[in-house]
């Protein structure tokens, strides 16, 4: 036998038709590289159970298979497995359970459980994060790649990415964690705030594939600013009040081409919102045109997040600012925002436009879901395990704008 274990079944046959063409037991153990009295073994236990090759030389697997062990017989049974892993799989609720509910289903050890799922591949992780989809923002989703999967990269590189992103002081991006004992988990700097749509301040920007733009970040909105924005908006809507009323005329004379002898209703013009009428800071209930034009563009972004190119650019910059502590005074984040902004290679937003070709086939096949890993076929899969140098930081982590220096 061995020390591996017993020899292959495989094998057993080899040496039963080898011995029985006439094979001596000598050259049968130098061709298959065993020992003689393995040989011999093989080929008694195959006589013993019935093999006669004068009559037959055919070998069946009864002839060679292991026999049934004495011991404890084995409580988790393929059957067993199953039930655990389609437990595991059905749905979303399946994938939530815990290793102790999973045991008490199956009426096994919490252990059997754990081992049984790791021997399949599974481990405890945290879930993938995408936006939810309504049925309505699905078809959108749907819609638009239709309408862009024949697109080239020649034609996206004429396309300008703009989006806007909020700003915390004080907060890092991603997965953080802290050295604490047991007893400090709610100590003050051992927790970690969340606040709920708060932003100390907005920070828009726009690129395409051979040029990056501005960084604009917003500054408070004063009250002679917003007198001033009120005239404006009523010097537009002037100047577009005349094109929208004779686009409106046109679009009313044709529908009514068709209409029944008997008279109706006649439109009548109304210069208000749902002709393009621009609504001042007053009529706005105190809410200035960019701040709704600022919700009305995140919430069609939230919808079409991986195919908007400039998406994957905010976590680079929020990832960028905060990797050695995030700013805490405004001054300060700014500062570092536009340094990061200056410092963003053109390379890699080639690389976030490049990766839209290969998103909008994926959406379609998805029938408009975003539930895919996004980014590039040919992205960077090299590992980096035990390239640590001491002294120095991996690219990966040391995303600041100076490089730290190692202690003398």
């Amino acid at each position: 036998m061995p020390r591996g274990g017993f020899h292959p079944v495989e094998l057993r046959v080899q040496v039963l038709t080898l011995s029985a063409i006439g094979f001596s037991t000598e050259k049968i153990s130098k061709s298959l590289n065993l020992s003689p009295r393995t040989v011999q073994s093989i080929v008694k236990k195959g006589r013993d159970r019935g093999y006669r090759p004068e009559v037959s030389l055919r070998v069946q697997l009864e002839f060679v298979e292991d026999r049934k062990r004495s011991g404890r017989p084995v409580e988790i049974t393929e059957a067993t497995q199953n039930t655990v892993i389609t437990s595991v799989t059905a749905d979303r609720a399946g994938r939530e359970k815990s290793s102790e509910i999973l045991a008490y289903e199956a009426g096994i050890s919490h252990s059997s459980v754990l081992r049984i799922l790791h021997s399949h591949g599974f481990v405890i992780a945290k879930p993938s994060w995408k936006p939810g989809l309504t049925e309505a923002a699905r078809l959108r989703r749907l819609e638009f790649c239709l309408a862009h999967q024949h697109w080239t990269l020649e034609d996206w590189k004429r396309v300008i990415f703009t989006d806007e992103t909020g700003v915390i002081l004080g907060h890092r991006r991603g997965a953080i964690r802290v050295w604490r004992t047991v007893k400090d988990s709610h100590t003050r700097n051992c927790v970690r705030r969340r606040w709920k749509a708060c932003s100390d301040f907005m920070v828009w920007g726009c690129f395409s594939y051979d040029k990056k733009g501005p960084l604009h970040i917003y500054k408070p909105e004063t009250a002679a600013m917003r007198k001033q924005a009120d005239i404006e908006i009523e010097a537009m809507n002037r100047e577009l009040e005349p094109l929208c009323r004779e686009e409106w005329e046109l679009a009313t004379g044709l529908s009514r081409v068709h209409l029944r002898p008997n008279r109706g209703r006649v439109p009548k013009w109304n210069w208000n919102e749902k002709n393009a009428r621009l609504p001042t800071v007053t009529e706005s209930s105190s809410m200035s045109i960019k701040q709704k034009t600022c919700k009305r563009s995140l919430t069609g972004l939230a919808i079409h997040q991986d195919l908007n190119a400039i998406e994957p650019c905010w976590a680079w910059m929020k990832k960028r600012t905060t990797s050695r502590g995030a700013p805490r005074d405004k001054k300060t984040g700014e500062a570092e925002w536009r340094q990061a902004w200056a410092d963003l290679p053109q390379e890699t937003i080639q690389h976030w436009i490049e990766r839209l070709i290969r998103h909008i086939q994926i959406v379609i096949e998805l029938e408009g879901g975003n539930e895919y890993k996004e980014g590039r076929e040919d992205r960077d899969t090299r590992s980096w395990a035990g390239r640590r140098i001491k002294g120095r930081l991996s690219p990966r982590v040391d995303l600041a704008l100076q490089p730290i220096e190692a202690p003398e």
